[in-house]
Order: C-alpha cells, then structure tokens, then sequence
C-alpha cells in the first residue's frame, strides 16, 4: 500500500490542500483503518489562511483548519459580488475584515453609508435606503485594494403595505408589485370606492413623487342610472297707454282720422303675438298740422322648457349624453381665408357615479340645456353682412350624495325683472287731471322659473325585451291618407313576444 499528500499554494495565496489515496492491491491486502480519515479529509470545508510569500510552504497543521466565516472575502480579490436588499428608510450593518480607507457609492440619491468618523478604524458600515432602486457598494484599503462589492437593491416596504390594503380591503384578493416604474396595484376589489381608497394608501406609501398604477377590478360593477329634469316656465308682460302729439307747420291741410301701427321700444323688446296699435287723430291747415295720438298695447308671451334624459353607466365610469346638434361658426383666418368651428346645442348631461359601500350613490353631475337665440347675433369680422347666433343655455356642474330612488334639486333661478317708463310733454304733463293728456308710459316685466332635479337608481338588466316607442306605430296606407286625413294608424300591434312586458320604468328593475 502507498499513501499520497499533495500540498499546493493557491496563486491568490488562499491555502488549499487535497488528499490522494491510492491503493496498490499487490499484496492483496486493504487497509480499511485510513477510511474514516480520508472521509473527514474530503467533507472538510476549504480551509483560507494567509497568503504565503515565495518559496514558503505550509508544514503547520492548524492551517488547514476552518476559518470562522465572519471574514468573507480577502484583502485584495473580490471573486463575486453579492446583493442585499434595503426597504427605504431602512438601513443595513456591513463588518469589514479591515479597516476601510474609502466607501463609495454609485448613486447616492438611492443609498448612502455612514461609517466610524476615523476612516482608518471604519470596520463597521451602515448602509441605508433613500428611494427605490439599484445602486453599487464598495470599499476598498488604503492601497486601493477592494475589501467588498456589493449589488445594493432599495425597494420599499411591501409588507406594512400589504398589511395595510389587507386591513382596508379584508377579503379582497389585492397584489402588490413593484416595476422601475412605480407601484403596481392587481386583482379584484367588490367596489370601485374600495379601489380608490387602495390606490389613495399605496401613493401615501409611495410619496408624491412616486406613480402608483391602479390596475384593480372592480368585480361585479354596480349599474347607476341617472334621470335629469330641467323645467323652465318664463313669461313676458309688457303694457303701454298713452297719448302722443305731434305738430307740424305746412301750407295746406286736411282732416283725418284712422288706425296706424306703432313700433315702440315695448314691441321690439319682447317678440309676442299681440296686436300694437294707435288710434289718432289729426287736423292741418295751411299754417301746419296737429296730431292727437292714443297709443295703447299690450303683450304677453309665455314660454315653457321640459327636458328629461337618461342615462346608464357602470359604477367609477363616467357618462355623456347629447340630444341636439351642432352649428357652424366662420372664423376669419389670416390672408382672407375663413375656418368653421362647430358649437353643439341641444341637451346634454355627463356623469360620474359611485356606488359606496353603504348603498350611497355619490355621483358628479353636469346637465345642460342650449337653444340657439336668433334675436341676438353677431357680427362676424371680415365678413360682408355675416352673422352668428347666440346660445341660451341653463348648465349646472355639481357633486351630490343619494341613496337610490332619491332626487335632488341641484340648481334652480328664480328671475324677476320690470321696468316702467313714463314720456310726457314738458310742463303740460304736469297739470292736474289735464296732464295725462300729455303723457304716455310703458310697463315691462319678465318672470322665469327654473330648476333642476336629478334621481339616480341602482339598476339591473332585465331578460325581456324593454317596450319601445314605435312598437304600437303602423304607418297609414294610401287611402287612409288621403280619405281619413291619418298619419299614424290606428289598432298597431306588437309583437307577442313582448306581452306581457314591464310596466314603468323601461328597462331596468329599480331597488
């Protein structure tokens, strides 16, 4: 039998030893007394001493025993570098096998150390988090020979948030992840409050300067539909009573009397459908003409708005409804040239519901009602006699809270104008009981009522077919047109399908 040792002194001075067993069967004999020593030999970890100078070996045999792992790496090699991660605002504890002349960091602005105020006794490092992202560690000697590297990771503290969205969504199925981009937020919540309100603690976490990404489900979202009244009752009274004179010098003159119209200040401001007339009278002769004129009129108009749409939209989605049109306006351009914008009118509303957790509906409401105004225009520059109409809108923008079923008057004007003026012929007017021979006066008023009232429901789809407005229509034949003087048939019906069908509201079931 012959026993080998082979012992070799690494390049980078780290001491390693290995063990050759060999058996020479010649004599037919094993030696089984070395077998529990060359197993030792081979589980032993690898041993690391000091590096050894030229020509010397090492004879000593503690110098193959473990070394305590508390020193990592040699002065001088770094073989590999290792990464920890930092949670932001947290920090780290670094033990150096020497002192370190010099630590530096890659990118101070995500990670920063602080060491013993003497650099030459700096054996203990702490490292702390700044904000999120990956930087790089080293610290070297005062030869410039590294000690460590390490691969410096800063996140932030994922688990006080998940705690947190555990805690204000309980059974919610909610993942946080983290991108170079910010924080991400997945899964499914029951409401869409419950996910603004998780999106409003990750960004509390993830500071202002931070994107949170709301990627979260609403799982079965709750439909909100809205109903808009605008009603409006206006009404225009105007009076005017009263005697005119007017003298003129001619040559010859004559006798008349008769019906001549008058259009007044009163006629022109209010566009109404009565009559305005003057009943005179007049007498000339070659030394001039007088006229007596009695001018008496009275107006009236009244005018009513109802409008009342209708919309659906899931709960967190906003919604935009428009029942009118559009109306081009010239615009001049530079050098003659003349561009179109178009202005919507009609009636319009837009909203955005939110059902809480309560059953409330919190919604943002904007309803508006236009009409185009012919009797104000204006003039377009540039143009040869070209006009644009006004708007008369009614628009209201507001935030309310109801349960379903309920309505609320969100806006609402209550108008009252009058004017009276009184035109009389100096010092004739005056007189007693004569005096309104000489005078005339006029008398406006305007009065306008309006309001507006919304009502949400939390609705549901219903499986039959809603009843439509021309499902009872039947156009007319030929000879009911022109014998019966019909438009629309009379007996239409439906289709059977349809019978019997939900009375009400169409289309939805209400709570």
């Amino acid at each position: 039998m012959r026993f080998e040792f082979n012992a070799a002194v690494a390049r980078s001075g780290v001491f390693r030893a290995s063990l050759s067993l060999s058996f020479l069967f010649s004599t037919g004999l094993i030696c089984t007394d070395l077998l529990p020593a060359v197993a030792r030999a081979q589980s032993a970890p690898t041993p690391i001493a000091p590096a050894a100078s030229p020509g010397q070996a090492y004879s000593d045999p503690e110098a193959i025993a473990p070394t305590p792992p508390a020193v990592s790496h040699e002065v001088g090699t770094i073989s590999a570098r290792r990464k920890f991660t930092l949670t932001v605002g947290g920090g780290k504890l670094l033990n150096l096998p020497v002192p370190a002349s010099a630590v530096f960091v890659a990118d101070p602005s995500i990670a920063d150390v602080n060491s013993n105020v003497n650099p030459s006794q700096a054996r203990n490092i702490i490292v702390f988090g700044k904000k999120p992202g990956t930087t790089t560690l080293f610290a070297v000697t005062g030869d410039g020979k590294p000690i460590l590297a390490y691969n410096v990771v800063v996140e932030y503290d994922q688990s006080a948030l998940q705690r947190a969205i555990t805690d204000s969504a309980p059974g919610s199925s909610v993942q946080l992840s983290r991108t170079p981009h910010g924080l991400v937020l997945s899964g499914s919540v029951p409401t869409a409050e419950a996910s603004a309100n998780l999106q409003a603690i990750a960004q509390r976490y993830a500071g202002n300067g931070e994107v949170v990404l709301n990627q979260l489900q609403v799982a079965g979202s709750v439909q909100v539909n809205l109903r808009v009244r605008v009603a409006e009752v206006s009404r225009d009274v105007s009076r005017q009573l009263g005697f005119n004179w007017t003298t003129v010098f001619s040559n010859v003159g004559s006798f008349a009397l008769g019906v001549t119209p008058v259009l007044g200040a009163a006629s022109s401001a209010l566009n109404a459908s009565g009559a305005v007339s003057s009943i005179f009278g007049s007498y000339s002769n070659r030394h001039g003409s007088s006229t007596l004129a009695l001018d008496a009129m009275a107006d009236e108009g009244l005018v009513t708005l109802l409008a009342e749409p209708n919309l659906t939209t899931s709960s967190g989605e906003q919604a935009k409804f428009l029942a009118g049109g559009e109306y081009p306006i010239p615009v001049p351009q530079g050098l003659g040239a003349v561009a179109i914008e178009y202005k919507q009118y009609g009636v319009s509303v837009s909203f955005t519901p939110t059902v809480l957790s309560s059953g409330m509906i919190s919604m943002r409401v904007s309803p508006e009602v236009s009409q185009i105004d012919n009797s104000v225009n204006v003039n377009i520059p540039g143009s040869s006699g070209g006009t644009v109409p006004s708007l008369t809108t009614r628009r209201a923008d507001t935030t309310v809270q109801l349960a379903s079923g309920q309505s609320f008057a969100i806006g609402g004007l209550i108008e009252n104008d009058s004017a009276n003026s009184i035109s009389k012929v100096p010092w004739l007017g005056d007189l007693p009981i004569l005096g309104a021979l000489f005078r005339s006066t006029t008398f406006q008023r305007h009065d306008s009522d309006l309001v507006i009232v919304v009502t949400a429901y939390i609705v549901h789809p219903t499986d039959k077919v809603p009843e439509l407005p021309t499902d009872y229509l039947r156009q007319t034949t030929d000879l009911e047109r022109l014998f019966l003087d019909r438009l629309v048939a009379r007996g239409g019906t439906i289709d059977p399908e349809r019978t019997p069908h939900l009375r009400g509201a169409v289309g939805f079931l209400f709570q």
